[in-house]
C-alpha cells in the first residue's frame, strides 16, 4: 500500500477537524505514488549520514583490483565471479534477451572499476542518499500502513550491507546517507530534494517518490535518481542521462492495448461492444497515445467512450466517477479500462457495483497490483475476472505452483539475515529496494567511466539485469533506455481466492 494511496483516503475518510489542519500539505502528496519529494529551498531532517573523503573529479586509470588468499583491498573486499547472494550472471525471466550479467563480478578472483572518480566518489567508497517517508501532525506514518523511518532505514540497511559484505559496488563500499521528508508538507518535501543536491551524493535512490510526480529537479541538479516504480517516458527522455526507473508507463499502456487485441478481447464474438476509459490528463501525452494505439488495434472511435477526470490533485471527484459509470451504461459500454487513474479504480468499482454495472475490465497495472489488498483494494463482486497485463511478479505470490525466481531469493537472503520477512510478505518496498541497488550496481560496473552521466551508457552494455520480485524482467539493450519493463504477462482476478494470479507465466517481449 503506497502512502500517495492510503494518504488520499484518508482525507476522503477522517473527521473533518483533522482532515483541515493536515489538508493544504496532504493534497499535494497525493499527487504522486509513493514518498513524494519535491525539490526548494528549506531545510529538512537528515540522519544516520556517513564520512566520506572529499569528491574528487579528476579522472585516474582504470584498474582491476586482484585479491589474494589473506589479502584485504582498500576498496573494500574482494569478490570473484558471481557470490553467493549476490546477482551473478543474469537469467532474465521467458522472453529476455538475456546477455550480459548485469551485477557479475568479472569471473577471475577480483573486481573491476571504471576509471575516474566523480562527485560523491572516493576510492573507497561510494556515498548515495535515500530519502525516508515522514508524515507528521494529524496524519502520521502508521495512519497508512507505512513503515516509519527507522523501519525504512533499515530494509535499506540490510540491502547495502549484504552488497558491501560481497565486495560492495565497483570496488567500494556503498555509503548511505538517509533524509526524512514530510509528504503532509509541500515546503519540506521541497527542501528535501535540495537538501540531497546539496549533499551532493554520486546519486539518490527514491522508493517511488516522484512515480506521479517528475523528479527533474534531480536531473537539473545532475544527481542520476533511481526510481522504484514507473516514469513516463517524456519525464526519461527530458532527464536523460540521469532519470532511471524500474518500469515504463507508456510502454505499459501500449503493451496493455496490444495484448488484449491479441487475447480477442475486443472481438465481438467475446462479448465486445464498446470500450470505457477514464483517465486523468496529468500527462497529456498518454491519451493522446492510447487513443492511436486503440485505433491500430482495430477499434475507431464509435467503440471508445472517454471519461476525463482532469488533473486532479487528490481523488477525482466522486460525481465525475459516478457520472462517468452513467455514461459508459448509457453508451452500451461492455469493456472499461483506465488511465493514470487507479486511485480511483476502488470508488469506481464500488460505485459501480451499486449501479449493478459489471464491465469486462482490461487493465494496465500501473502499480494497480501494488494496492490490490489493502485499503483502496477494488469491489471483489465487481472485479471478478478482470484481467490486467502486468510487467511485473506480482500475482506469483498468490498462483499455486508458482515459486520465487533466484534473484527473488537473493534478495530474500539480505532481508533474512537481518531478521526481515522475505519479499513475498515484505512492502513493495524491500524488493524495489534490491532492484534499484542491483540496477545501479550493472549501469556503473559496465560504464566506460565512474561518472554520473556514464550510467545510462553501462547500464545498456549491461544489456539486462536480474531483478527480484516484484519486477521482471528486462532488456536495457537500445539506445538511451534508462527504465526497465521490457515484458509481460497477464494475471486475472479470482473470485475463490479474493485475490490475482498468474494465468499466464510467460514474459511476453513489449509490443
Amino acid at each position: 500500500m503506497s502512502p500517495f494511496h492510503s494518504l488520499r483516503l484518508w482525507f476522503r475518510r477522517a473527521p473533518r477537524q483533522q482532515t483541515i489542519s493536515a489538508a493544504a500539505g496532504a493534497f499535494v502528496v497525493m499527487a504522486v505514488l509513493a514518498y513524494l519529494m519535491v525539490p526548494a529551498s528549506r531545510p529538512s531532517a537528515s540522519v544516520d549520514t556517513g564520512a566520506f573523503g572529499s569528491p574528487v573529479n579528476s579522472g585516474q586509470p582504470g584498474r582491476v583490483i586482484t585479491v589474494g588468499p589473506g589479502a584485504t583491498p582498500a576498496a573494500g573486499g574482494a569478490r570473484g565471479g558471481a557470490t553467493p547472494g549476490r546477482p551473478g550472471a543474469n537469467t532474465p525471466g521467458a522472453g529476455s534477451t538475456g546477455g550480459n550479467g548485469g551485477n557479475g563480478g568479472n569471473g577471475g578472483g577480483g573486481c573491476v572499476t571504471p576509471p575516474g572518480l566523480d562527485q560523491g566518489v572516493t576510492d573507497t567508497q561510494i556515498k548515495v542518499a535515500i530519502a525516508l517517508v515522514n508524515i507528521f501532525g494529524p496524519a502520521a506514518n502508521e495512519t497508512f500502513g507505512i513503515p516509519t523511518p527507522d523501519e525504512q532505514k533499515v530494509i535499506w540497511k540490510a540491502i547495502i550491507d549484504g552488497t558491501n559484505a560481497q565486495g560492495g559496488v565497483a570496488c567500494r563500499q556503498v555509503v548511505p546517507s538517509f533524509f526524512t521528508a514530510n509528504p503532509a508538507d509541500p515546503s519540506n518535501l521541497q527542501s528535501t530534494c535540495l537538501d540531497i543536491a546539496q549533499s551532493k551524493p554520486f546519486l539518490v535512490f527514491d522508493s517511488g517518490s516522484y512515480s506521479q510526480g517528475n523528479p527533474v529537479c534531480f536531473a537539473q541538479a545532475r544527481v542520476p535518481y533511481f526510481g522504484g516504480y514507473l516514469l513516463t517516458q517524456k519525464q526519461a527522455e527530458d532527464g536523460y542521462p540521469y532519470l532511471f526507473n524500474l518500469a515504463n508507463l507508456d510502454r505499459l499502456l501500449k503493451d496493455t492495448v496490444f495484448a488484449f487485441r491479441d487475447r480477442g478481447a475486443f472481438k465481438p464474438a467475446n462479448g465486445f461492444a464498446k470500450l470505457g476509459l477514464f483517465y486523468h490528463d496529468c500527462h497529456p501525452e498518454l491519451f493522446e497515445e492510447e487513443i492511436g494505439w486503440l485505433h491500430q488495434a482495430g477499434l475507431d472511435d464509435s467503440h471508445i467512450v472517454t471519461y476525463n477526470f482532469g488533473c486532479p490533485t487528490a481523488f477525482a471527484n466522486p460525481s465525475d466517477v459516478t457520472q462517468a459509470i452513467v455514461n459508459f451504461r448509457s453508451q452500451g459500454v461492455s469493456h472499461v479500462t483506465y488511465i493514470d487513474a487507479k486511485g480511483d479504480f476502488q470508488e469506481f468499482t464500488t460505485i459501480a457495483e451499486q449501479q449493478h454495472f459489471r464491465p469486462r475490465y482490461v487493465l494496465p497495472d500501473d502499480e494497480l497490483l501494488g494496492i490490490a489488498y489493502g485499503t483502496l483494494r477494488p469491489n471483489s463482486a465487481n472485479v471478478v475476472n478482470a484481467q490486467i497485463v502486468t510487467n511485473a511478479r506480482s500475482g506469483e505470490e498468490r498462483t499455486p505452483g508458482m515459486t520465487p525466481a533466484g534473484a527473488t531469493l537473493r534478495c530474500d537472503a539480505l532481508l533474512t539475515a537481518h531478521g526481515l520477512p522475505p519479499t513475498y510478505k515484505e512492502e513493495q518496498l524491500a524488493g524495489n529496494a534490491c532492484n534499484q541497488l542491483w540496477m545501479f550496481q550493472a549501469a556503473i560496473e559496465h560504464a566506460p567511466a565512474l561518472q554520473r552521466t556514464a550510467l545510462a551508457a553501462g547500464l545498456e552494455r549491461a544489456r539486462s539485469v536480474d531483478f527480484s520480485y516484484p519486477s521482471g524482467p528486462n532488456s536495457f539493450v537500445g539506445d538511451r533506455v534508462t527504465t526497465a519493463g521490457q515484458f509481460w504477462r497477464v494475471d486475472q482476478f479470482f473470485p475463490s481466492c479474493d485475490c490475482w494470479r498468474v494465468i499466464d507465466p510467460v514474459f511476453h517481449p513489449n509490443y
